[in-house]
């Protein structure tokens, strides 16, 4: 028998060493690329100057820079500023996005006039209107969160309307035929159409985070890891620009693992109630 030690060593050991290694790799390199640079230029005989690759800041840097920006609070300052800008934007976006994929599911005549303009609207990259949206908003948050609704909100809408489609009215009328209440058919629909809404919100928080920070980089924006990137870079202190990315992964990271927590315990609940034997959603 395994034990619990070996288990979790067999389990997690070789994505440990994979990252172990990719992290002393960096260093190496952080730390001799001017040499290997200077090497592979004279060997090759290529042209003048020999790049500088100063932005490869070692992994060692990086952690020793750490403690500071917790300690000056610039860093959570930056972190709960992309956090507002993502969350409100995603709200905003989830909203809109489910209102239209209802709308798309009212009749073929809406299904005409709106769904070929968001799949036009999905070839467009979010990023492209960031300039128009900087005229009409100015500089500051306004722009940041307007970029990150659009580039949500046809995700939201798209994926969301799939979802709902899939539930055919015969679908209904078999639930009906089952002699299922109204409440009862809609945790039924709910039920079917989670995997869907729940893709449709993945995609809508994963943009929002994406344009949140696109924006705060180039929006003038006080408060965001973006604006702490880029601070980063301006200053040539491209240990806080890792600083900031690492931030922005965990961030995502989170946002994740606390949608999927949120799918499961929904599902689980809808499952529950359509199984219980002390709640009938049989109609009378």
């Amino acid at each position: 028998m395994i034990s619990e030690p070996n288990k979790f060593i067999k389990k997690y050991g070789g994505s440990a060493l994979v990252v172990f290694a990719v992290l002393l790799l960096w260093e190496i390199i952080a730390r001799t690329h001017h040499q290997i640079l200077a090497l592979v230029w004279n060997l090759f005989t290529l042209p003048k100057p020999v790049p500088d690759w100063t932005f490869l800041s070692s992994p060692f840097a990086v952690v020793r820079s750490l403690p500071s920006e917790l300690l000056s609070g610039s860093l959570l300052f930056a972190f709960w500023g992309t956090v507002y800008h993502c969350l409100l934007a995603f709200i905003i976006a989830a909203a809109v996005g489910l209102l239209l994929s209802r709308l798309l599911l009212m009749s073929l005549q809406t299904q005409r006039a709106i769904l070929p303009l968001l799949n036009a609207l999905s070839g467009i990259p979010p990023v492209t209107l960031f300039p128009l949206l900087l005229v009409a908003f100015k500089l500051g948050s306004g722009s940041v969160v307007t970029l990150a609704v659009f580039g949500a909100v046809v995700s939201v809408a798209l994926i969301s309307y799939d979802a709902q489609v899939k539930l055919t009215r015969d679908f209904g009328l078999m639930i009906s035929k089952l002699g299922y209440s109204k409440i009862g058919r809609w945790l039924w629909e709910l039920s079917l159409a989670s995997n869907g809404l729940f893709t449709a919100a993945r995609e809508g928080i994963r943009w929002s985070l994406i344009l949140s920070v696109v924006g705060e980089m180039h929006g003038s924006v006080a408060g965001g890891i973006g604006a702490y990137v880029d601070s980063g870079r301006l200053n040539q202190n491209y240990a806080l620009v890792y600083v900031g990315i690492i931030s922005c992964a965990l961030l995502s990271l989170f946002l994740k693992i606390a949608l999927d927590a949120v799918a499961t315990m929904l599902h689980k609940i809808v499952k529950g109630l359509l199984l219980s034997p002390e709640i009938n959603f049989r109609a009378a």
